[in-house]
């Protein structure tokens, strides 16, 4: 039996609500953004928001240099307890202190300079990293060589419920942890959803795909959800 925990990033351990929204803010692209992501409510296809959203961002010559300064990635602004509660859960894994398997996981859309900087911080294994894969390269247009931003879409997921579905089977147990309306997805299809700190815009679309719900105080993470954890993990 093994347990996986899949946390999202922006909004529930970060406190930046979408690191997407944060660059489109600081370049002056926040209308165009916003017309993708009504595009994506139609479609529901993330590869396509990515591609569209780097598409904004190749416009404006915005490069990983830029998006390190706009996010400020060396310090990185957590929820209140949120690294520490990450070090805790780790620290009980690797102490063997649980009766069974536990797998962190980080699912993100959010922009994957940002998203592979929180990993690093958290030290989850790349192995548990599901993101949007991007890449900035060399390219030519009929003029001369440019840099891009490019979309890996073989290495992504149409929404975050396909990668919950690759892990769930009678020998395991998902357990999926967010807040937003993109979390959704892997809210329906998780076997325990836990919703953190949701904004009351999103309530009515998210709190009927949730089995337990922390309205915590803005910027703090729930130190409850351990006892939950360790409860759903005894019970197993």
């Amino acid at each position: 039996m093994t347990i996986h925990i899949f946390f999202d990033i922006d909004g529930t351990l970060t406190t930046d609500i979408s690191s997407w929204k944060k660059v489109h803010d600081s370049i002056g692209s926040r209308e165009e953004a916003k017309a993708n992501h009504k595009q994506w409510l139609e479609d529901q296809d993330a590869r396509n928001w990515v591609d569209n959203d780097l598409k904004i961002l190749n416009s404006r010559g915005v490069t990983p240099a830029d998006v390190r300064s706009i996010l400020d990635m060396e310090n990185i602004q957590y929820m209140h307890g949120a690294k520490e509660f990450i070090r805790n859960l780790q620290n009980h894994i690797n102490l063997n202190m649980l009766p069974t398997l536990i797998e962190i996981h980080l699912i993100s859309g959010a922009i994957y300079p940002y998203a592979q900087a929180v990993a690093n911080d958290l030290y989850i294994d790349t192995k548990y990293r599901h993101f949007h894969r991007l890449y900035y390269e060399d390219t030519w247009n009929e003029y001369q060589k440019i840099n891009v931003w490019k979309h890996d879409k073989t290495a992504t997921f149409k929404d975050k419920g396909e990668i919950i579905e690759r892990y769930k089977d009678r020998l395991n147990t998902v357990i999926a942890i967010g807040n937003g309306t993109n979390d959704i997805d892997m809210f329906k299809k998780a076997d325990i959803s836990v919703g953190l700190n949701i904004r009351k815009s999103d309530r009515n679309q998210i709190l009927p795909h949730l089995d337990l719900v922390f309205l915590n105080q803005d910027g703090v993470f729930p130190p409850r959800l351990m006892n939950f954890l360790m409860g759903v993990i005894d019970r197993i």
